[in-house]
């Protein structure tokens, strides 16, 4: 392979999408870059940013409700950096560190993805999977979303 590592996620029947793509990319987002592959990436970018707004608010009361001075530093750098992040549909060369890019399987055929965190949340050809992941760097992380509970978006 190409040296990068998959991660397959699953959503239980009426999980969100979005939610989890927030709370994934609050993990794995300080690592680079990020790009999420989507059939409707101006949509999904719209409701994983919704969900990327609650998720501040969310570590926001956390630190309203600390009293520790390391813990109220962290959360405060979490957030900092949390507000700093841009998300965007708009594939541009030389993706920035705190970026999120949302485009389809034919953007990014045009301009593949140089990021550490690449999701799937669509099915692709065997020929689209390679050819997206092929340009990755080494120990990238892809996370293939299944689609429906308990099957994995197909390869092939």
């Amino acid at each position: 392979m190409h040296g990068f590592y998959t991660e397959h996620r699953a959503l239980p029947p009426g999980g969100n999408l979005s939610r989890d793509l927030a709370q994934h990319i609050f993990i794995r987002g300080v690592k680079g870059s990020v790009v999420v592959v989507a059939k409707r990436p101006h949509d999904v970018l719209s409701t994983t940013k919704k969900q990327w707004q609650a998720l501040i608010r969310q570590v926001e009361r956390e630190r309203a409700s600390t009293l520790k001075l390391p813990r109220i530093t962290e959360l405060s750098n979490q957030i900092e950096w949390m507000h700093t992040l841009l998300f965007t549909a708009k594939l541009e060369k030389g993706l920035i560190n705190d970026s999120v890019v949302f485009a389809t399987p034919l953007e990014l055929s045009r301009q593949p993805p140089l990021c550490s965190t690449l999701y799937i949340t669509q099915h692709l050809s065997k020929e689209e999977f390679h050819f997206i992941t092929s340009w990755l760097p080494e120990r990238s992380v892809v996370v293939i979303y299944e689609l429906e509970y308990g099957s994995k978006p197909s390869l092939h």
